[in-house]
Parts: structure tokens; C-alpha cells; sequence
């Protein structure tokens, strides 16, 4: 218990604008963290360090001891949807009125 492993994968522009999977899995369900950093430059355009700039904690299969956590670089832009609520649809006249109200909860990933 405490041990600590880390792994490095360093990924261009354009592997992420093709696409790329990093998919992790601990057969022996240990939990663990995906940490994604960008460069951070300084103020004369020289690389500074780094920033953390996205993270991802392990989950459990439900049916097996393994877990699992994964990161999804499409090439396109993604959103993130919040679901109506109870209270707002039912004040809402229409099922035209309800998809128009739907769209506007799709809101960009900041990635």
C-alpha cells in the first residue's frame, strides 16, 4: 500500500487533433489517477513548468475487481449536457419548446 507509479505519454497537436485513447485498467482494482498537464509558457514564450489540466480518478467494474480510467482526445469539440428540470419542463407549452430549451443546456468542454 502507499506504492507509486508513474508513467509518461507525451502527446503532440497533431495526435490529438487525429484522435488518441489512453485507456487504463488495474486487473488488480487499485484505485489510481489519470493526470493530463499542458506546457505552461512564461511570459518570453520559454516553457515555464506545467499545468494540471485535467484529471480522471479510477472506477470499479461492477462485476469484475478490475478498474478502470480512461481519457478520449476526439479531434472534435465536445460539449457536456445538463438535463431540464422536473419544474422547468412542466412550465414549458410545447415539445417544440422543450427541444429548443434542451439545446441550450449543451455547453463546450473547456479542454
Amino acid at each position: 500500500k502507499g506504492e507509486i507509479r508513474l508513467f509518461r505519454c507525451v502527446l503532440s497537436e497533431d495526435d490529438v487533433r487525429a484522435g488518441v485513447i489512453v485507456s487504463v485498467t488495474s486487473l488488480a482494482g487499485d484505485k489510481f489517477k489519470l493526470l493530463h498537464f499542458d506546457q505552461n509558457d512564461g511570459r518570453n514564450g520559454a516553457p515555464e513548468g506545467l499545468e494540471l489540466s485535467l484529471q480522471e480518478m479510477s472506477a470499479k467494474f461492477s462485476s469484475m475487481k478490475r478498474s478502470h480510467a480512461g481519457f478520449y482526445f476526439t479531434g472534435q469539440q465536445s460539449f457536456n449536457y445538463e438535463p431540464l428540470s422536473a419544474v422547468k419542463m412542466s412550465k414549458l407549452e410545447s415539445r417544440d419548446l422543450m427541444m429548443f430549451h434542451s439545446l441550450d443546456n449543451w455547453t463546450p468542454r473547456e479542454c
